[in-house]
């Protein structure tokens, strides 16, 4: 029997126990879990092996499923067959892998525990490391996204249960050679031929044009690549993101700004990343999102930026990372000199006699705005706009805007329009909140009265 090279070595650095340490096996049935699971059980390990069928390919799916079980019992190991009728399921192309990968790791974990297993082995190899860190590179990632899978991880919600991949050192054609000297079967998944998965395409044609034009060699100059950044990574990366974070973290779920000023770009982009995978794991963890939190530290207190499950508010002194409250639909009536708490914050609005409006203009905070004063007293408002509302925008001529239009115009992202507030004097809007007043809100230098409004953190945030 033909001995997988150095494969006890592998384990080792994976620090997993000599055999018969029992270990969980992610079996699909194809030719890297084949081997695996040979290997496994040629060196003495304790085997579980795990198969999950979807049910998406019909006939082939049930067949998989024979065959799993037939090898297991080959091998002499403990086999377990999930079955989900998923068949009907909405998702599709890559969130549909993605589904089936969620589905499948909760199931890992759920056995692993049962059998008092610490270790979870799937079949990952070179070539798929390589695949991995080509396809994070094109969809947009940072260094760990280029440094592809980690041989080891912890399961996030499993204490003492690792995800090991022993054969990450391996490319696919040594595989192959394993199976074929063993004299090994496996079933194919023609859905690794689908070109509706972005693996599938990056496997199927971008390395193969790697292979043509740049030679195999290229495939393990990639995967030496991630191995570097994985070394830098592991090395003291993940120890600095840690202490950085410990230390630019305030009160609650907030980040203190005067540290992420002190910071490069790159590093306060990564905390904001850091942040959402903490505070707000629903969150989409996008480029874009990172850049626009970052545009935060010089926004005026009180910018918000409003998710489709949360909120990121730039607070005096911290940005803040929130799930998202509904927006009341009541209006909110603002007393000179009385604190007037809304969803968007505590406000309070003042109107002061001045011969020099310039001035307070000039030595005004950043959490206050200034404008001049309508011509008679009124009462004075806060509520989230509305369809129909409109106003002259500052700066604009002729007929009035519907606000609608404005926030198009002003491109704030759809999911943060419906929350945006309007400050009114009597029933005219006096200015978009975080946006800009109207026109009527011109000082001028015959102005004798100005309206001050100062937004106060929220007692309740």
């Amino acid at each position: 029997m033909q001995q997988l090279p150095h494969f006890l070595e592998h384990m080792a650095r994976l620090s997993v126990g000599s055999p018969p340490q029992h270990i969980v096996l992610g079996l699909s049935g194809g030719l890297d879990s084949v081997v695996l699971a040979h290997a496994l059980v040629t060196y003495g390990y304790t085997v579980t092996a795990v198969h999950i069928n979807y049910r998406l390919r019909g006939e082939a799916s049930e067949a998989d499923a024979v065959f799993v079980q037939e090898y297991c019992r080959d091998l002499g190991i403990a086999c377990h067959v999930e079955v989900f009728d998923t068949a009907h399921i909405t998702p599709s192309g890559d969130s549909l892998q993605a589904f089936a990968r969620s589905l499948r790791y909760e199931v890992f974990a759920r056995i692993a525990h049962a059998v008092g297993a610490s270790f979870v082995a799937v079949a990952h190899h070179a070539d798929d490391q390589a695949e991995t860190m080509l396809l994070n590179l094109l969809r947009g990632t940072g260094i760990e996204g280029l440094a592809g899978m980690p041989p080891k991880r912890p399961f996030s919600k499993e204490v003492g249960v690792w995800i090991i991949r022993p054969l990450l050192s391996y490319r696919k054609r040594e595989l192959i050679q394993y199976a074929r000297e063993n004299k090994l079967i496996w079933r194919e998944d023609t859905s690794n031929h689908h070109l509706k998965y972005r693996r599938n395409v990056v496997r199927q044609r971008l390395m193969r044009i790697i292979r043509k034009d740049f030679g195999d060699k290229a495939i393990s100059h990639i995967v030496a690549t991630a191995n570097d950044l994985r070394g830098y990574l592991d090395h003291d990366f993940y120890d600095k993101l840690s202490t950085l974070f410990e230390a630019i973290q305030g009160d609650g779920n907030a980040l203190r700004l005067k540290n992420l000023h002190d910071l490069p770009v790159v590093w306060r982009k990564r905390l904001y990343l850091e942040a959402l995978k903490r505070w707000l794991p629903m969150a989409s963890q996008t480029r874009d999102l990172l850049g626009r939190i970052d545009l935060l530290l010089t926004s005026q207190p009180g910018m918000r930026l409003i998710l489709p499950d949360a909120v990121i508010w730039r607070d005096r002194e911290t940005i803040l990372f929130m799930k998202e409250v509904p927006v009341s639909s009541e209006t909110f009536q603002l007393r000179p000199g009385m604190p007037c708490e809304t969803p968007w914050g505590v406000f309070e609005v003042d109107l002061l006699y001045t011969d020099d409006p310039e001035e307070l203009l000039r030595n005004r905070d950043p959490n206050t705005e200034i404008w001049a004063a309508p011509p008679k007293n009124m009462g004075f408002y806060i509520r989230a706009w509305a369809i129909g509302d409109h106003f002259r925008p500052f700066g604009m001529q002729g007929h009035a805007k519907k606000i609608s239009d404005f926030l198009t115009d002003a491109k704030v992202p759809a999911a943060q329009r419906k929350h945006v507030p309007v400050f009114l004097a009597g029933s005219e809007i006096w200015a978009v909140l975080g946006q800009r007043p109207c026109e009527s809100a011109r000082i001028t230098p015959q102005t004798k009265q100005v309206l001050r409004l100062r937004w106060l953190p929220s007692v309740t945030s």
